[in-house]
């Protein structure tokens, strides 16, 4: 055994041991054993489920679990492990999720995402929802998240929601001029306009500060 392997098994044997005074199953998990854990706020046995047991088994599992116990998840848990986590989560955890979060924790949870995998979460929500992950992404992210949802050239348009100015998608930019110098005055902000379709589909946004 040459020393790589020898680190290896030593690493092995650590996570084994340290599996067994948790009483962690290093295999699999389960939604009651992770709402154990949340309940004990046993951090180290936390961790090591994500160390040890793929993220799409837990995100299965912990789809049953309140908002609350994600987000304590969330809070002691490494970016590192959550962020392919939270992809994995059905749409109606990630919805539920959302609302609870503060505005702080969703900034860090969607920065550590990858651009094409929040698109495809924001693409299937409501509107208000969606606007909600948009604001917490940076400005990079959100060009990149423009650019995969593929919104079409010289149309603007926003959610139809009571925070932020709203438009159809396929009203046109002087369209959109015009309506922003009437109603702008009116809107809580309108440096990011939210696009969406007549379906109330969301597409994508568009930066007035570029």
């Amino acid at each position: 055994m040459d020393e790589k392997e020898q680190k290896e098994s030593e690493e092995l044997d650590e996570i084994e041991e340290e599996a067994d005074d948790s009483g962690v199953d290093v295999e699999r998990t389960s939604t009651e054993e992770l709402r154990s854990l949340i309940q004990r706020k046993d951090r180290t046995g936390l961790v090591l489920v994500f160390d040890t047991v793929p993220n799409i088994d837990i995100a299965e599992e912990a789809n049953d679990l309140t908002p609350e116990e994600l987000i304590y998840i969330f809070h002691n848990v490494s970016s590192e492990y959550t962020a392919d986590f939270f992809d994995d989560l059905s749409l109606e955890t990630k919805e539920n999720l959302i609302r609870a979060m503060t505005d702080k924790d969703l900034v860090k949870i969607i920065n550590s995402q990858a651009a094409d995998d929040v698109a495809d979460t924001v693409g299937s929500m409501p509107a208000n929802l969606a606007s909600k992950v948009l604001m917490a992404a940076d400005k990079d992210m959100r060009k990149d998240i423009n650019a995969l949802l593929k919104y079409k050239e010289d149309t603007a348009g926003s959610l139809m929601t009571t925070e932020y100015i709203n438009l159809l998608d396929q009203t046109t930019v002087n369209e959109a001029i015009s309506y922003l110098r009437e109603r702008g005055k009116d809107a809580e902000t309108i440096f990011t306009i939210f696009v969406r379709n007549a379906s109330r589909e969301f597409v994508g946004t568009v930066d007035l500060d570029d």
